[in-house]
């Protein structure tokens, strides 16, 4: 098979690839606009933190616990998820921002609202973008080059 094909066979793939991935992200941003009048802000606390040594590393394991109040008063406990690096990211007392949904189809979350909930969206869209540019130099790139 010739470099020509070769290149070309890639570029179909990247093309397809960025295909999957902008609907992938057009999925997950339609998902995210309707669900966004029942996803709220609080503010949280850290109400627990226990530390895990890993096996053979110098890190560790940070398991915190979080409480928030919602818009209705309604007191909310959970555990996101296992956080390692060499020093926790949070202390007990800490004030976090939650993003919770009204309706309980998303876990709560630590974090801001607009980076935590719409970055992933966001960054589908990003690389779809960035394969199908790339699918469309390797395209004109083949045809001014071997026609």
């Amino acid at each position: 098979m010739c470099i020509a094909g070769i290149w070309g066979i890639f570029g179909i793939i990247m093309g397809l690839l960025s295909a999957v991935l902008l609907w992938s992200a057009y999925q997950n941003f339609s998902m995210r606009w309707r669900q966004r009048r029942s996803i709220f802000l609080a503010q949280g606390e850290i109400i627990d933190l226990r530390v895990a040594q890993y096996s053979g590393y110098n890190q560790k394991q940070f398991h915190a616990t979080v409480q928030f109040m919602t818009g209705d008063g309604e007191v909310i406990t959970f555990k996101p998820p296992v956080r390692s690096g060499y020093r926790a990211a949070y202390a007990v007392g800490e004030q976090v921002p939650v993003i919770y949904d009204t309706e309980g189809q998303i876990e709560p979350q630590i974090g801001d609202h607009i980076v935590r909930y719409w970055a992933q969206p966001l960054l589908l869209l990003l690389l779809a973008l960035l394969l199908f540019g790339g699918a469309l130099l390797l395209f004109w790139g083949m045809r001014l080059f071997f026609l």
